[in-house]
């Protein structure tokens, strides 16, 4: 993306850091692109990559973002894979981010699977609240849903072996003991 111009789609005040993040794992400074990069609503932002005021967007959404999937069912998208190590830089230590990848068929014409990075959801809550409870919420969370059949692909990742995955905050008791590692 090194001279391009790059719309960062924003909803959430940590859009620029995130963003800012993944061009710095692959060796791309803000600095790089060839104008600061704008951030925009998501559906102005691909609408300023169909009229090609952009080069490209980044974005943080859950997938299938629907906005992306209504823009790719009369656009052509090219969903940009983040490289290996860029990846694997971003992931270790103490960090949110988790490495991922968007299934097959997410998003109208993707005909492969594309690696990239999440960040971790995290809920926070202090000791006051009840041991039952965060328990409670636990056993909800970590039930036999079955995100796949609900329209949401990434949800397939919510399970109790993945649930310590990019946090960087310490666990309660009652979560180390619900969610094993």
């Amino acid at each position: 993306l090194y001279g391009k111009r790059v719309a960062i789609a924003s909803g959430e005040s940590v859009a620029l850091r995130e963003a800012g993040d993944v061009l710095r794992a692959h060796r791309v400074p803000l600095s790089a692109l060839a104008t600061p990069p704008m951030e925009m609503p998501v559906e102005e932002a691909l609408a300023a990559l169909e009229r090609g005021e952009q080069d490209a967007v980044i974005m943080t959404a859950p997938a299938p973002a629907p906005a992306l999937r209504n823009f790719a069912v009369s656009s052509a998208v090219r969903l940009l894979q983040l490289d290996a190590d860029a990846v694997a830089l971003i992931t270790t230590g103490n960090t949110n981010y988790v490495a991922v990848t968007i299934p097959v068929q997410t998003y109208p014409g993707q005909a492969k699977a594309v690696a990239t990075v999440g960040v971790a959801a995290m809920l926070v809550s202090t000791e006051r609240v009840p041991t039952s409870e965060t328990e409670g919420l636990l056993r909800r969370v970590f039930a036999d849903m079955d995100f796949m059949s609900q329209g949401h692909p990434m949800g397939a990742m919510i399970k109790p072996a993945s649930a310590r995955r990019g946090l960087t905050l310490p666990l309660r008791p009652t979560s180390r003991r619900s969610s094993p590692a």
